[in-house]
């Protein structure tokens, strides 16, 4: 019996090889398929004009930006509006691949990782027009206020000690109990709330104060899958790059309200009334008098501001030095000057493409990995530093040229841009 014993091994040893085989075969094969399938993103299904539900189907400036990179990813995105704390459980668990609409937070990038944001917002107190005493978010202890269960606002106000939180799936109803004074307030995105009250043709509710929160909003997904937000943010970048994304922005820009605050109100009628009453006294001809002198310094100012620009752009055409201007939210170039195509070697049109990590070599003189070093000084840039650093840039003939890089922020009331200027200082 002990000498048919390796006989036996001999003949069941080639089964468990092929078991084995067949196992791993399975796991990879599974995971190259995988790559195949749907990916499935979960938002809220009452958060209009970003995500809802229209007549049963997905609808808003989210959902339509999610289509547009399933068609850059040549991917299907399988697009479900849940209840918002349903739609994270579900992200969290895995049974979605990834969530749609949610606020960037330091604390929630512990847990998540973010795609570049989707669009920037603001969140606001809604009281009836008549009430007095709340006038913002540090009036609220002892009052009733409605917010979207499992929300960044539910989060914010949650720091806040004495607020009574009235958790809600649906700001529809959060308002018509702020209209029948079932609540005191409702925090809420301000343009999704404002578009709210458009919808239900409610009045009487107005923002108290300025915004208690500005966020970026973005695609997420749970740590440990960063493979897919790499994709799906490549997929953004792509449609940045192509217009896309200004198309569906321009698209729902009209579903957005502009919701003027209480206090603007207020003043808005005072300033009415003395108007009424200064036109009354001063008389007609006053006014138009006022009218025109007014009209003629504001073309006076046009004009200026038009030969200071001019002035402007002739300065940086013939500046010696290569000039770009950087978008830091887009990502990209935005401006160049007939200096900077020399010194790089790119023409304009080609410069307008490309990033800073485009322009330099991996190896730099302060050593440190060329993204990280990157996003480090656009950072203090912002922050109001001014930066002056050697760089080697790499010219599009593929010569390496030591450039003295000059960094400060451009003043601009929509956009965060940024001016680089270079100089070859290879001679020296």
């Amino acid at each position: 019996m002990h000498k048919m014993a390796p006989v036996a091994w001999a003949h069941i040893r080639p089964v468990f090889i092929a078991l084995a085989l067949l196992a791993g075969h399975a796991f990879f094969y599974s995971a190259d398929t995988r790559a195949d399938k749907a990916i499935r993103i979960v938002a809220s299904q009452n958060y209009p004009p970003f995500s809802y539900l229209e007549n049963g189907q997905p609808a808003g400036f989210d959902v339509d930006v999610l289509k547009a990179i399933g068609e850059a990813m040549k991917r299907d995105i399988l697009i479900d509006l849940l209840p918002w704390d349903v739609a994270q459980r579900q992200a969290l668990d895995r049974s979605a691949d990834a969530l749609s609409g949610l606020a960037i937070t330091d604390e929630r990038k512990r847990q998540w990782d973010f795609t570049r944001p989707l669009l920037r917002h603001s969140f606001s107190l809604f009281v009836r027009s008549g009430e007095q005493a709340i006038r913002g978010i540090d009036d609220l202890a002892g009052r009733r206020v409605a917010c979207r269960a499992g929300g960044i606002t539910k989060t914010f106000l949650e720091s806040r000690p004495g607020i009574v939180i009235v958790p809600i799936d649906d700001e529809r109803a959060a308002f018509q109990m702020l209209q029948a004074e079932e609540v005191d307030a409702v925090a809420s995105d301000t343009q999704g709330g404002a578009y709210l009250l458009r919808a239900l043709n409610i009045s009487n509710i107005s923002v108290a104060g300025e915004p208690f929160a500005t966020l970026d909003l973005a695609i997420a997904a749970p740590r440990g899958n960063a493979g897919l937000v790499q994709r799906l943010d490549h997929a953004l970048a792509a449609l940045e790059r192509d217009g896309t994304l200004a198309q569906i922005r321009r698209k729902w820009e009209p579903k957005q309200t502009i919701l003027l605050r209480k206090e603007d109100l207020i003043n808005l009628t005072t300033m009415a009334a003395l108007a009424l009453v200064a036109l009354i006294v001063i008389g007609f001809t006053a006014w138009v008098i006022t009218l025109r002198q007014e009209i003629r310094r504001r073309e006076a100012i046009a004009s200026d501001l038009g030969a200071s620009e001019q002035r402007f752009r002739i300065l940086v055409e013939n500046a010696p030095e290569g000039i770009v201007v950087w978008d830091v939210d887009a990502e990209r170039i935005v401006d160049v000057n007939p200096s900077m195509e020399r010194i790089s070697g790119y023409d304009r049109d080609r410069l307008l493409k490309l990033g800073f990590t485009d322009l330099y070599l991996e190896d730099q003189p302060d050593k440190l990995p060329l993204a990280q070093s990157v996003r480090s000084n656009i950072t203090r840039v912002l922050n109001g530093e001014h930066l002056s650093l050697v760089r080697m840039l790499r010219r599009r003939n593929g010569d390496e040229t030591l450039c003295e890089v000059q960094l400060v922020r451009l003043p601009d009331e929509y956009r965060r841009l940024l001016r680089a200027s270079f100089v070859d200082i290879s001679e020296r």
